[in-house]
C-alpha cells in the first residue's frame, strides 16, 4: 500500500549525491513501448511509434548503452543477415541504470507541461502501473533465502526477528539502487535518508513512489512475507519517506 502525499519542500530525504544516466524524453518514448509491448525490432517499434526506424535504432542502442534494454540477431528468416530484437531491461541492477528507467518512465506518463499524459489518468492508474513495474525488480536469492530462512515462528520475538530481517533484505536492495536506510525500531521498517530520485519523486511521486513500493512489495514477497503488509510513507517526516511492516497506519 502506497500512502500519499508525495509532495512537501520540506519533509523527506536528501538526495544521493552521485551522478545519474538520464535517457532523453525520445529514449523514453521507445524504451516505454519497448517495455509495454515486449521484444521488437527497430522496424516493429518503428511502426508503433510514427518514428523512422534508423531514428528507432539510433534510440534502442543509447538505451543498450545506459543498461536500461538489450538486443540480439533475430532468428535467420532467408537470405542476409538478420535484424536485431530489442528487449527492455526493465529492472536493471546498477543504480544509475535504474534512475534513468525511472526518469524514462516520467518522460512516458506525463507531458512536457509536467502534468499527466492523455490516456493515463488518473494519476493512481499511474502508481498502479508503476508498482507492478516495481514488483519485477530483482531480489538477490541469497538475500531472500535468508529472510525466509530467519522468519521462525511463534512468539513476540520471533515476530519481530522476522520483520527485522525483512527490514534488513529490503535495505540490502535499496542501497543497490542508491538509497541510504535506517532501520525502525523493533525491525518494523525504514527511514529512506537519502533517495537518488528525491527531486523527480517531488514533482512525480505518482510514478517513482509507486515503482518504489511494488519494489519493497517484491522483496516482502519473495522473502516469504505479505507483499501487502509494507507500507511507503512518502515525505512523511523531516529528512526521510518511511516504509513500515505491519498493518497500514490512518494519515
Amino acid at each position: 500500500m502506497l500512502n500519499t502525499p508525495y509532495r512537501s519542500p520540506v519533509l523527506g530525504p536528501a538526495p544521493t549525491q552521485e551522478p545519474t544516466a538520464v535517457a532523453t524524453p525520445a529514449q523514453g518514448e521507445v524504451l516505454a513501448a519497448l517495455s509495454a509491448d515486449g521484444p521488437a525490432t527497430a522496424a516493429e517499434l518503428g511502426a508503433r511509434t510514427g518514428q523512422h526506424p534508423n531514428t528507432v535504432r539510433e534510440h534502442l542502442d543509447a538505451l543498450v548503452d545506459l543498461g536500461l534494454a538489450a538486443r540480439d540477431r533475430d532468428a535467420p528468416a532467408g537470405r542476409g543477415r538478420p535484424a536485431y530484437r530489442y528487449a527492455a531491461l526493465p529492472h536493471p541492477s546498477e543504480g544509475p541504470a535504474y534512475r534513468a528507467l525511472i526518469a524514462a518512465l516520467v518522460e512516458h506518463f506525463v507531458d512536457g507541461s509536467g502534468r499527466v499524459a492523455p490516456g493515463h489518468s488518473p494519476a493512481s492508474t499511474i502508481t498502479e502501473r508503476a508498482t507492478l513495474l516495481g514488483r519485477g525488480v530483482p531480489v538477490p536469492e541469497s538475500v531472500a533465502e535468508l529472510a525466509r530462512a530467519s522468519g521462525g515462528a511463534g512468539g513476540a520475538s520471533s515476530a519481530t526477528s522476522a520483520r527485522r530481517t525483512v527490514a534488513q533484505a529490503m535495505a540490502t536492495v535499496m542501497a543497490g539502487q542508491g538509497f541510504r536506510t535506517e532501520e525502525l525500531p523493533r525491525g518494523r521498517g525504514l527511514r529512506l535518508v537519502n533517495c537518488p530520485l528525491v527531486g523527480v519523486a517531488v514533482r512525480h511521486g505518482e510514478v517513482v513512489c509507486g515503482f518504489h513500493q511494488g519494489m519493497l512489495q517484491a522483496v516482502v514477497e519473495r522473502s516469504g512475507g505479505d507483499p501487502d503488509s509494507v507500507h511507503l510513507e512518502p515525505f512523511a517526516e523531516p529528512g526521510a519517506c518511511l516504509v513500515r511492516i505491519g498493518p497500514a497506519t490512518s494519515s
